[in-house]
């Protein structure tokens, strides 16, 4: 029964990972089931059941069939160790798609605890609004372009008030994952 549990499972997630092949043709997937998640003082990760045996790489992109969650920190032949964008080492330059502005996402130590990222150094009088959606900017060609991260709940000052930052909550709620898929390889677009 076990067995037929996690096939069904298995199987929904292959399907949703069709339409994302679908959507991102341009991509090298390989479907990983996560075996830990953990959340300490400063950092957010989890840990891959899949590693360099499969093809996967120290900077490979993690992502769920909605969105980015991370990226591949370290690699054994059968594990992967990820940094999701909760933990406080992450940092990327993203994108409001609403408006195409460039913002710089990273984690949050106050934030990561409510699950949610920050979008730093914005200006008092930027144009974004609660439920923008950010995404992947795609420079440097690190993380492929045009890819959700989360939406944005609220912004706030900074703590010297010349200064805003958005709250961002990710596109799934991390701790609960149980299937992700590594970007192996993407064609860059800039």
């Amino acid at each position: 029964e076990r067995e037929y549990l996690s096939a069904i499972n298995e199987n929904a997630q292959l399907r949703r990972m069709t339409g994302l092949v679908e959507k991102y043709s341009d991509f090298e997937f390989e479907l990983c089931r996560v075996s830990s998640v953990y959340r300490g003082v400063a950092q957010t990760g989890m840990v891959l059941n899949k590693g360099s045996l499969s093809g996967i790489d120290k900077g490979d992109s993690v992502m769920t069939d909605s969105g980015l969650i991370g990226y591949v920190s370290a690699v054994g032949p059968n594990y992967s160790e990820v940094v999701t964008l909760l933990d406080i080492s992450f940092k990327s330059e993203a994108r409001i798609s609403r408006t195409g502005e460039t913002v710089i996402a990273e984690g949050d130590f106050e934030l990561s605890g409510d699950g949610c990222f920050k979008l730093s150094y914005l200006p008092r009088d930027c144009d974004i609004q609660p439920y923008d959606i950010v995404e992947t900017s795609g420079y440097g060609g690190i993380y492929p372009s045009g890819v959700m991260l989360g939406r944005v709940m609220e912004i706030k000052l900074d703590t010297s008030g010349l200064m805003s930052y958005a709250v961002v909550r990710p596109v799934d709620d991390i701790a609960q994952l149980k299937w992700v898929y590594v970007v192996k390889d993407f064609e860059v677009v800039e």
